[in-house]
């Protein structure tokens, strides 16, 4: 991805950060008046090692039901130190009220209990408390365990153990041997049957599934407070956002009705615009942005005011109040730890990329589409200035003055006339001092596209549009002017498919290839059908007890849960 560090070293922009700031809006009044939004999330387990993979999945209710398509489309995803401290920060697509994916804890994390939480956009107006937040173990290997455990900050538990629905979940045998075929059918109670829709299936190591019953931490004032006096944060109801406030600074003043732009670099690059509100707030929705992003922000220059861009924190960053919880971990689980951190090693070592990317939208790297005129500036001889290059070779665009200053017309092809050209773009970042623009060396130039016909952006008519793409990593020295943002920006996470060998194939079963995995089987999202479902996969060459872990919510937003064990057996010989 281009630019990003590089423009740090180059240019003096500040990028201003705030957290729930925004300045009120009159026109949000009651818009979700009668609207309560709550988040549940089930893990694969509840203690790792750092450096594994955590594969969660998340339902998001709307006035305490499930599986609702039309509100809140982006779940915040973070996991934090005993510290207060986000180690890893993502978000995830929400589609039909469900949000599933998978992150990597970071390996340099330390021993200790972790705060997995999980909300939307919207619950942002709500107290950190009313998160929903689960508590996980995670021990580093290579550093020393305590000897008698050890007290860290952590709230209350909440067990649901008494109050959810039964799942049998019964197993074709007792035990397995290793690379062996394991069948099981998950049955829900018969007179609820219908109730069911989805629910998780994790299979793991047993010793990995602590309190496997417990699901979130005790939220003791878990309802949506939103009024339309104190609505700051809306729900993202299309995509991913960015949010912030332009003011005067000259008055301190939300500046109203100010032209805004961003613009998303690297793959398949977006450009959005839009004015401001009365309060100077404004919101863009990225489409289908997915990773971690550079972005760029600005507004039109004006020398009279001193505008500054005020860019919303992401994610929400503030932490309840914790009270100290015992690190249930010492000593006495160094043979489980050490027979689990072998098993990674060895996985990391053998690793297959089996995991697929389920979002993997086509690259593309133009911003409006094909152009009407394109010219590669390699291919004719050199010229002395981009001025001689655009009067010799670009011949859809003239360069003009007026008062001293210049600017750009295009011939446009509806009309057959010539026409100001008010949008340009330097690596598809928009310029808007085509004096300094001029002043780039034409050997830094790679490409000039010109689009002549008018180009629609939403609510926006853009009459001639003119891109330049350097062969720089710093937008061949342009300046940006003071009222510019660029800043990192994290997306949507792609979610992946759990990976699953087939030892079906006798050649693979007979692979010399070591398969020690902690986490034998994960699915998201197994449908209950008739309150039935059956569920298949491989053992691996791990010979150990392990869990079945059952989880879910029923059409009616009840929690339910089932467990069972087997065993994985040497192969007779």
């Amino acid at each position: 991805m281009k630019k990003t560090l590089t423009i740090l070293l180059f240019f003096f922009l500040t990028t201003h950060f705030v957290s729930g700031q925004m300045v009120k809006e009159p026109s949000n009044k009651g818009i979700t008046d009668g609207i309560t939004e709550t988040v549940r999330l089930f893990t694969d387990r509840n203690f790792y090692l750092s450096g594994e993979e955590i594969w969660f999945v998340a339902h998001v209710f709307i006035n305490e039901a499930p599986f609702v398509s039309d509100f809140s489309q982006v779940l915040y995803v973070e996991l934090s130190n005993s510290d207060q401290k986000a180690v890893v920060k993502k978000k995830f697509r929400i589609e039909d009220g469900i949000a599933r994916g998978n992150f990597g804890i970071p390996e340099e994390a330390l021993s200790g209990n972790y705060y997995l939480r999980a909300y939307t956009s919207f619950l942002r107006n709500l107290n950190p408390d009313d998160y929903f937040t689960t508590a996980i173990t995670v021990i580093n290997p290579e550093r020393p365990l305590p000897e008698n455990g050890q007290k860290l900050p952590f709230r209350d538990v909440k067990n649901d153990a008494g109050n959810h629905i039964e799942i049998a979940v019964k197993t074709s045998k007792d035990s397995y041997q290793q690379r062996a075929l394991v069948e099981m059918i998950l049955s829900a109670p018969t007179a609820i049957q219908e109730d069911f829709a989805h629910v998780s299936v994790s299979v793991v190591k047993q010793g990995t599934n602590t309190d496997a019953d417990r699901f979130y931490i005790e939220n003791k004032k878990l309802q949506n407070t939103n009024t339309s006096e104190n609505l700051l944060w809306l729900p993202e109801i299309r995509d991913v956002s960015v949010s912030g406030i332009i003011r005067n600074k000259k008055t301190n003043q939300p500046e109203p009705n100010a032209m805004i732009y961003i613009s998303v670099l690297g793959e398949n690059p977006q450009f959005h615009i839009l004015n401001s509100r009365k309060n100077g707030e404004f919101v863009f929705s990225l489409n289908h942005a997915t990773g971690l992003r550079d972005i760029f922000i600005c507004t039109n220059p004006d020398p009279e005011k001193d505008l500054e861009l005020l860019i919303n924190n992401d994610f929400a960053g503030n932490y309840p109040l914790s009270k100290e919880s015992d690190l249930m971990i010492d000593t006495s689980y160094k043979k489980l730890i050490e027979e689990i951190y072998v098993n990674c090693q060895a996985a990391r070592i053998y690793e297959s990329k089996d995991s697929a990317i389920i979002e993997n939208s086509e690259v593309s790297s133009l911003l409006f589409g094909n152009p009407e005129f394109s010219v590669k500036i390699n291919d004719f001889i050199d010229l002395p200035t981009l001025e001689d290059v655009i009067k010799e070779i670009v011949t859809a665009v003239s360069v003009k003055k007026k008062k001293g200053k210049s600017y750009f017309q295009v011939i446009n092809a509806e009309t057959n006339r010539m026409i100001n050209c008010g949008y340009i773009f330097l690596d598809n970042v928009p310029v808007f001092d085509v004096d300094d623009l001029l002043k780039i060396s034409p050997s830094k130039i790679e490409r000039i596209d010109v689009i002549n016909r008018t180009h629609y952006l939403g609510d926006f008519s853009l009459d001639g549009i003119i891109l330049i793409t350097t062969n720089t990593d710093n937008f061949a020295g342009y300046t940006f002017p003071k009222e510019s943002v660029f800043l990192e920006y994290q997306a949507i996470t792609p979610s992946s498919d759990f990976p699953l060998p087939d030892y079906s194939d006798e050649n693979k079963k007979q692979s010399r290839l070591p398969d020690f995995r902690t986490l034998l089987y994960w699915n998201p999202e197994v449908s209950l059908q008739n309150g039935k479902a059956s569920v298949s996969f491989f053992t691996s060459d791990y010979c150990a007890g392990y869990d079945v872990i059952v989880r879910g919510i029923t059409t009616e937003g009840k929690p339910c849960f089932g467990k069972n064990t087997f065993r994985v057996e040497p192969v007779k010989k």
